[in-house]
């Protein structure tokens, strides 16, 4: 039986319930006229927003581009780009590798039979080198530069991909102020009604005794998991067998006056998990994300403060839990952000995932007369948003299999079936997209390279062997070549990340032209040296 959706309630804010309430207001009842449609957000006031520091992907680029503009969303949100990870002594030997973001117009290189063989990034493998280092972000990172250039005479130029820092308090305030014709009613949700029928969501009844209505609810209520776990008492599938990190100790650090801001996460590994440092315009927001099995509380303070080499306050002690819901959309309810899934936030997969989810929903199942009952189509929704959760999973079980055994924490991770299957696949053949039958909102294939780059988990023997077979070692040189001019040329004129956010504060939005970009022109280091050069620095 088919049901009129005329009032959807939202069950949490933060930002999956501001994201939530954003594209059904702005982007699914606009684009079907639905003048009648009633959306609720219903945001507990006392119940805490999770996160110090929150990074995105470029999805999240993509979001702000269509929802406003760039340079008002860093004024108004203090918030930094990100071009990508630089993972901190993941191997145990104090050395780094970065994770750029990048995108395949940014390199401009031209497909070459195979067309999904990535000989660029497969020829620096097979030279010994990182395959991060042909990557533009990859020099803009290491000198914590914006990803704009200003050449004199020419319009303002951007790299391609490149994503966000922000403090999750400010950003929810923010994409509040962003929606349209949205109820908010700030209320603790207390109990949900169910139809004694068909075991739909009635309602919920908040704590003050009002119930609130409604045809059609988003469960974005956090970790309480309000009504997928709690009315529905949905299966969990839990991924701590193999992501073990369980707490996360959370605080942050005000910037030196004067100081450069990196324009980069980094997550630096220790001895029972790792420490983020997500940079803002106003200060680095930090947390320890580690497991109480191996280390307390205390003992994990002092870790981290030795490490900085300064005491810390921290802003409590959270319990994580990485899994999934079996079932994300159950009845008249989906789940959305925490409340169904989490994975610890090394690779800023959470903001990422619930983008996803909202625009799988609105543009390809959610219509406005929807048969709630229809299971075919609620399972072919909860399969394909269980796959990406489950493919998240494997990406960060592979960011531990770099062969760091010098504490019980580290010795103590294994490798789950479906992620040793692509590593063993990996061993032998060097990764293209379609060995991960890519779809919408999947980890890029290029992000997997860098982290088994990274980690020694690639054999350039098997690279070479590539490269004869296809016959790509000029095109690859002649690749390589162009990028690095290119690449010197954007850089010279790079605008350093503290100052570029500080005029966009101040200034109004000026258009930019994107640059086919490349990597700068330096001196070129075999991977020992290069990991030499990096330990403890």
């Amino acid at each position: 039986m088919h049901t009129q959706i005329k009032k959807i309630v939202i069950v949490g804010g933060g930002t999956a319930g501001w994201l939530s309430a954003i594209h059904l207001s702005r982007f699914w009842k606009r684009g079907r006229g639905a003048d009648d449609l009633e959306i609720t957000v219903v945001e507990a006031p006392e119940i805490p927003i999770v996160g110090v520091g929150e990074a995105t992907t470029g999805l999240f680029t993509t979001f702000i581009r269509n929802l406003s503009n760039e340079r008002e969303f860093l004024r108004e949100t203090k918030a930094s780009f990100k071009l990508g990870i630089l993972h901190r002594n993941w191997t145990g030997d104090g050395s780094y590798y970065l994770g750029p973001l990048n995108d395949d117009r940014q390199l401009g290189i031209p497909a070459l039979p195979p067309e999904t063989y990535p000989y660029f990034f497969a020829a620096s493998v097979a030279e010994g080198e990182p395959a991060w280092e042909n990557v533009l972000n990859s020099r803009l990172m290491l000198d914590h530069l914006a990803p704009y250039s200003r050449p004199p005479g020419q319009p303002e130029q951007s790299a391609w991909d490149y994503a966000y820092h922000f403090d999750t308090h400010i950003v929810g305030a923010y994409l509040r102020s962003k929606c349209e014709g949205v109820t908010h009613i700030e209320g603790t949700v207390e109990a949900v009604n169910l139809e004694p029928g068909n075991g739909h969501v009635r309602s919920v009844t908040l704590a003050d005794g009002r119930e609130i209505e409604g045809d059609f609810f988003v469960d974005c209520s956090g970790f309480r998991k309000l009504i997928i776990g709690g009315a529905y008492e949905e299966e969990w599938i839990s991924y701590a067998e193999h992501l073990p990190v369980n707490r996360a100790l959370p605080f942050s650090v005000p910037h030196e006056e004067g100081a450069s801001i990196p324009s980069y996460t980094h997550a630096w590994a220790l001895s029972a998990g790792w420490l983020w440092q997500i940079p803002t315009q106003e200060r680095l927001g930090c947390g320890y994300a580690y497991c109480d099995d191996f280390i307390s509380q205390d003992e994990a303070q002092a870790e981290v403060e030795a490490a900085l080499g300064h005491a810390i306050e921290p802003w409590g002690d959270i319990r994580i839990a990485s899994g999934r819901f079996r079932r994300l959309w159950v009845k008249n309810c989906v789940a959305v952000g925490l409340s169904g899934a989490f994975s610890e936030p090394l690779e800023s997969t959470s903001i990422h995932g619930t983008l996803v989810q909202l625009l799988v929903l609105v543009q390809e199942y959610l219509t406005e007369h929807f048969d709630f009952d229809a299971e075919p189509i609620l399972d072919r929704y909860n399969r394909r948003m269980g796959r990406m959760y489950d493919d998240f999973r494997d990406f960060l079980v592979m960011h531990y299999q770099g062969g760091r055994d010098d504490t019980e924490f580290w010795r103590s991770i294994g490798i789950n079936d479906s992620a040793l299957e692509r590593l063993d696949l990996w061993r032998h053949k060097t990764p293209i997209s379609s060995d991960l039958d890519p779809y919408f909102g999947a980890i890029d294939m290029k992000l997997w390279f860098f982290t088994l780059d990274g980690l020694g988990l690639l054999d350039p023997e098997v690279a070479r062997r590539e490269l004869d077979y296809y016959g790509l070692w000029d095109d690859a040189n002649r690749a390589h070549r162009e990028q690095r001019t290119k690449g010197d040329a954007f850089v010279r004129h790079a605008v350093p990340h503290a100052r570029y956010l500080e005029q966009a504060a101040a200034a109004p939005e000026a258009p930019s032209q994107p640059l086919s970009a490349a990597r700068p022109r330096q001196q070129r280091l075999s991977r020992a040296a290069r990991r030499r050069r990096s330990r403890g620095g």
